[in-house]
C-alpha cells in the first residue's frame, strides 16, 4: 500500500482488496469489478525477528514454508500477512545461473543483514560478499553451493581485512557431504585473483565450504569483530543472478483490466554505517496476462556510495580533470567527497570514514610547482586532527609534519622541497585521534578526519555550483527490459542530487510494447553513479474515482460496539472499520448481517454494502468479548467459592489430637516399597526433560535420576536431596561456563550477547528441573514429632 501510494497509483479513496485473500471465482470476480489491478513486489517470503525495531527482515527467500538458511534460528518468528505459504502469492527470489548458494547464516547473530546473504558470493560482483559472524562467532558456519556441471578447480576471494581485522585462516571442504580435506587460506585469498582450491567434480554436485579457523587480529580494534566470508567463489562456470519475482496469483485474473506493476528497490539509509543496500540493483521478473502498451515511470537518485571519480564526472562535468579524488570517504556522504577539499569553499570538506583516517589519501591536481608551504585547513568539530602527511609526487615521497591548527582550523605545512607534477597525493600518516563509543555494538571507534581545504598558489581549484544543471539525454546504460536497453532522459541539479532528492526519468522509446508472459527488468544505474529506486509499469491511466468517499456519521463509538450512518451509495460501496483485521468483528446493516469481514486497505476490516438509496445504519460489534466475559465470570465464581471454603473451615474447631505413632529404633532405613517408588524420580526426569527441553536432555536427566537413586542406597541423604544437590552443581557449572565464555569471547554488549552461550540453555533448564523434582521427592517433616520407645 505504501509503495503504491508513493508511486501515485492509489489516492486513499479506493477500497483495496488482496488477491491472497481471494481464490478461484472470487479472485476473477474481484479483478473484473476492480478499477485496476496493482502488482507490487511486497509480501516477501522472508524471515522476521522481534528483538529490536531495526534490521528485523531477512533476505527474500524462494517461497514456501521452509526457511532458506541451513541452520534455522528460533528468533525467526514470522507474522504472516496472509494465511498459507503459496509461492504464487508471495514475492520470492530465484537464483538463475550455474551455482545456487545457501548458507547456515549471514550477517550478525542479533540482526538481519540481507545484503550479506549467500548468493552474494557467486554473483560475480566484487562489491558484494557473503559475510557471517559479525560481532559473533563464525566458526562452524558454512556455505553450500549446488553446481550444475563438472568442476575442475575453484578460487575463493575473501574481503581484505582492515588493520587489526580478522580473516578466515582455514576452511573444511566437502563434496556431496564427504569431507575432502581442509585448506589454509592466506594473503592470496585477499587479492583480486583469489586463492585456488583443489575441488573437482565429474558432474552436478553440492560443494560445502565450512569456516574452521579464524585469525582474530587485534582484539583492541573493532575490525577484529567484523564479519568474515567470501567476496567471490568462482568455479569457472560464470556468475549467478538473483531475480526477484512479485506475486503471480492475480496475473490471469487481470487479463483485459487496467494494470500497474510497482517495483521498489530495497535500500537502507545512506548514512547507516552498519548496513548497505539489500538490493544493490533492481532485478525483477514480472509476468503480464496479455499484450500491453506500457508507460514506464522511473525514479533515480545519486548513488551515495559512488566513488569519487564517478561523482566528479556527475557533479563537476566541466572540471572533472581538475578536482581532488579521495581514496575513501564518510559512508554514504557524497557531499564529503574529495572534490570538496579543493573547491575554494571552507564550509565544505573531504571527510574520511570512521576508523579510516590513517592511510586515507587525497590526490590533488596541481596547476604549478608547489614550493615553500601550503595551508591545510581542517574542519572544526568532533573530528580527529591530522598531524602528519606523506606527500607523493613525480619525484617520490616525503613526510611532513602538520602543526596543530589554529582556532580556524588552519595549519601552515612547510615543504622540505618543491612538489612537482600534475598531481600530488596526500596520505594521512598520523592523527591526534579522537574517539567515541559506537552506539550499536559499544565498540570504541576513531572519529574521522575532515579536511576543508588544501590551499596554495600551485593547487588547482574547481568550485562546485549547486545550481549546475545535470542533464541526461536518452542514456542507454541505466535500464534494460528483456536484455534490451531502454534509454532514459532526466534533468536535475547538483544541489538536488547531493540532497538525495528523487529524480524522475522518462523512457525515450515509451510506450513499451510488451507481449503477455514473462519479462525481465534490470537496472545498471549503479555503475553510472545512480540508483534506480522505483519503476512503475502501467497502462491503467486515470481512474474514475470520486474525489471524496461516501459520507459517514458516527452515532456511537464505544470500545466494543460502534454504530455509523452511511450516506446513500447507489452503486454499492465498501464500509471499512479501521481496526486491525479480526474475524471477531461482525457488522450488520439495518439489522442484516453483512457476513465475515475481509482484509482491506492495509490490514483493516471491510464489508461490502449493497446499493442503497437512503442512509443506512451499520453496527459493528466485537464478538470476542463474550467468551472473555464468561471466563471472567467463572474465575470470579471460583474465587468466591474458595473464600467460602476457607471461611467455613475456620468456623470448625481444631482437629482432634492423635496419639503419636510409636517409632521403632534400629529398624531398616527404607522399606522395599519405598525403594520401588524411588524409580519415579528418573522416569520423571526422563519425561519432563524430554518434553520441556530436548529428548537428549531427557536421557541425561534420566541418567542423573538413576545415579541419585543408586547413590541413596549408600549415602543416607535421600534421593530428593541428592538430586537437588546435583541440580545446584549443574547451576554452578553453567554459571562458571558463562563467565568463562564472556571472558574469552568478549561478546558484543547488545541484546544478542546471550547467543555466545546459547548451547548451555539445555543444561540450565535441566538444572532447574532437577532441583524442582528433587524438592518434590524430599519427604516433608511433620509439624510436630514425638518419639516413644516400643517395649
Amino acid at each position: 500500500v505504501v509503495d503504491a501510494a508513493a508511486a501515485g497509483i492509489i489516492s486513499g479513496v479506493e477500497a483495496i482488496r488482496y488477491s491472497a485473500t481471494l481464490a478461484g471465482d472470487g479472485l476473477v470476480t474481484a479483478a473484473a469489478d476492480a478499477l485496476q489491478v496493482v502488482i507490487t513486489d511486497t509480501n516477501r517470503d522472508r524471515a522476521h525477528h522481534w528483538r529490536s525495531s531495526q534490521d528485523v527482515h531477512g533476505h527474500t527467500e524462494p517461497g514456501g514454508p521452509e526457511t532458506d538458511v541451513l541452520t534455522p534460528t528460533n528468533a525467526d518468528q514470522r507474522l504472516e500477512v496472509f494465511a498459507g505459504h503459496d509461492p504464487d502469492q508471495q514475492t520470492i527470489a530465484v537464483q538463475e545461473g550455474p551455482v545456487a548458494a545457501t548458507a547456515t547464516s549471514y550477517g550478525e547473530p542479533f540482526a538481519y543483514r540481507p545484503e550479506d546473504r549467500a548468493v552474494m558470493a557467486v554473483d560475480g560482483d566484487p562489491a558484494t560478499a557473503w559475510l557471517v559472524g559479525d560481532h559473533g562467532d563464525p566458526i562452524g558456519e558454512r556455505i553450500e553451493l549446488a553446481v550444475d556441471g563438472p568442476v575442475s578447480s575453484s578460487t575463493v576471494r575473501q574481503p581484505a581485512p582492515r588493520p587489526g581485522g580478522r580473516a578466515i585462516r582455514r576452511v573444511i571442504l566437502r563434496v556431496d557431504g564427504i569431507e575432502i580435506g581442509d585448506v589454509d587460506l592466506g594473503p592470496a585469498s585477499w587479492t583480486d585473483a583469489g586463492q585456488r582450491l583443489a575441488i573437482a567434480t565429474t558432474g552436478p554436485a553440492t560443494v560445502s565450504i565450512e569456516i574452521a579457523e579464524v585469525d582474530l587480529g587485534d582484539t583492541a580494534v573493532r575490525a577484529s569483530r567484523a564479519g568474515v566470508g567470501f567476496v567471490e567463489i568462482d568455479f569457472g562456470l560464470g556468475p549467478t543472478t538473483e531475480w526477484v519475482r512479485p506475486p503471480v496469483d492475480a496475473v490471469d485474473a487481470a487479463s483485459g483490466q487496467p494494470l500497474s506493476v510497482v517495483l521498489t528497490r530495497l535500500r537502507v539509509g545512506a548514512l547507516d554505517p552498519w548496513r548497505s543496500d539489500p538490493e544493490p540493483e533492481l532485478h525483477r521478473v514480472i509476468e503480464l496476462p496479455d499484450d500491453r502498451a506500457i508507460e514506464p515511470e522511473v525514479t533515480l537518485r545519486l548513488d551515495p556510495q559512488a566513488d569519487d571519480v564517478t561523482l566528479a564526472g556527475i557533479l563537476a562535468p566541466g572540471s572533472a580533470d581538475h578536482v581532488s579524488i579521495a581514496s575513501a570517504r564518510l559512508t554514504g556522504a557524497p557531499h564529503r567527497a574529495g572534490l570538496f577539499a579543493t573547491d575554494g569553499d571552507r564550509s565544505t570538506a573531504w571527510t574520511t570514514p570512521y576508523d579510516g583516517a590513517l592511510g586515507a589519501s587525497l590526490t590533488v591536481p596541481l596547476s604549478d610547482v608547489l614550493e615553500g608551504s601550503f595551508d591545510l585547513i581542517q574542519l572544526p568539530g568532533p573530528y580527529s586532527v591530522v598531524s602528519s602527511l606523506e606527500l607523493i609526487d613525480e619525484e617520490g615521497a616525503i613526510v611532513v609534519a602538520v602543526p596543530p591548527p589554529d582556532q580556524g582550523g588552519r595549519s601552515v605545512v612547510s615543504l622540505p622541497r618543491a612538489v612537482r607534477g600534475d598531481t600530488v597525493t596526500l596520505r594521512i600518516t598520523d592523527i591526534a585521534a579522537e574517539t567515541t563509543i559506537d552506539r550499536r555494538y559499544g565498540d570504541r571507534v576513531v572519529l574521522p578526519a575532515s579536511i576543508a581545504e588544501v590551499a596554495a598558489p600551485g593547487v588547482a581549484t574547481a568550485s562546485i555550483d549547486p545550481a549546475t544543471q545535470v542533464v541526461a539525454a536518452c542514456r542507454a546504460d541505466l535500464l534494460t527490459v528483456d536484455g534490451t536497453p531502454s534509454p532514459l532522459s532526466f534533468s536535475t541539479t547538483v544541489a538536488e542530487l547531493l540532497a538525495g532528492a528523487p529524480v524522475a526519468a522518462t523512457v525515450c522509446d515509451a510506450p513499451l510494447d510488451l507481449e503477455g508472459g514473462e519479462h525481465r527488468v534490470r537496472s545498471m544505474a549503479r555503475h553510472a553513479g545512480y540508483t534506480l529506486d522505483r519503476l512503475v509499469l502501467s497502462d491503467a491511466g486515470p481512474t474514475d474515482v470520486a474525489d471524496q468517499p461516501v459520507g459517514v456519521l458516527i452515532e456511537r463509538d464505544d470500545t466494543r460496539d460502534r454504530t455509523v450512518l452511511v450516506d446513500p451509495c447507489p452503486t454499492g460501496c465498501w464500509v471499512v472499520l479501521g481496526e486491525g483485521f479480526s474475524e471477531a468483528w461482525e457488522a450488520t446493516a439495518d439489522g442484516t448481517d453483512l457476513g465475515p469481514p475481509q482484509i482491506v486497505d492495509g490490514g483493516f476490516n471491510g464489508w461490502w454494502l449493497p446499493p442503497t438509496t437512503s442512509a443506512t445504519a451499520v453496527e459493528f460489534r466485537w464478538t470476542a468479548q463474550r467468551p472473555v466475559t464468561l471466563g471472567l465470570a467463572v474465575s470470579l465464581a471460583s474465587i468466591v467459592a474458595c473464600l467460602l471454603i476457607v471461611a467455613l473451615t475456620r468456623r470448625r474447631g481444631p482437629p482432634t489430637p492423635r496419639m503419636p505413632t510409636p517409632v521403632r529404633i534400629g529398624g531398616p532405613a527404607r522399606s522395599a516399597p519405598e525403594l520401588h517408588r524411588g524409580w519415579v524420580v528418573p522416569m520423571s526426569l526422563l519425561i519432563v526433560g524430554g518434553l520441556l527441553i530436548q529428548p537428549v536432555w531427557g536421557l541425561v536427566g534420566g541418567a542423573l535420576g538413576i545415579a541419585a537413586l543408586l547413590l541413596a542406597r549408600v549415602v543416607p541423604l535421600g534421593v530428593g536431596t541428592l538430586l537437588g544437590s546435583m541440580g545446584l552443581g549443574l547451576v554452578a557449572f553453567v554459571a562458571l561456563a558463562v563467565m568463562w565464555i564472556e571472558r574469552r569471547d568478549l561478546p558484543s554488549p547488545d541484546a544478542g550477547w546471550t547467543e555466545s552461550f546459547a548451547r548451555l540453555n539445555g543444561a540450565a533448564v535441566l538444572a532447574v528441573v532437577c532441583v524442582a523434582i528433587g524438592a518434590l521427592a524430599t519427604p516433608r517433616p511433620a509439624d510436630s514429632v514425638r518419639f516413644s520407645c516400643a517395649p
